[in-house]
């Protein structure tokens, strides 16, 4: 009996570990950041969550235009709207020339948060 319990407890820390993995790799920025890259509109992607007063929060999906083409915001949002119910679509597009980087080469997500966090900061009842 004592083994099928520690056998029991194990799957349950392995199933939590999973699913807390799983969770994070299916947020709602991930999400949105998945399906803007593969709509073949941007040349690169970044989900960043802001602060929002009536919200709680909302994604914002920076974005790059590719070199052969200017990049639509509207294509843009589109795409995520073919896929993703209303409630998780981005709230704001903003295409800029490039993306902060961190020393590491990654996409600077804290200061591209940074820079956003009044973006909303208005916004009020």
């Amino acid at each position: 009996m004592a083994e099928l319990i520690d056998e029991l407890t194990e799957q349950s820390a392995r199933d939590r570990r999973a699913g807390g993995a799983l969770a994070q790799a299916w947020s709602p920025a991930a999400a949105i950041e998945q399906l803007a890259a593969a709509s073949g509109l941007a040349d690169e992607v970044a989900a960043v969550a802001v602060a929002h007063p009536l919200l709680g929060q909302v994604v914002v999906l920076l974005a790059t235009p590719n070199t052969a083409a200017r990049l639509d915001p509207v294509r843009l949002l589109a795409a995520c709207r073919a896929s993703l119910p209303g409630l998780q679509l981005p709230a704001l597009v903003d295409v800029r020339a490039a993306l902060p980087r961190t020393p590491d080469g990654k996409v600077d997500r804290r200061l591209l948060a940074g820079e956003l966090a009044q973006l909303f900061a208005e916004v009020g009842p």
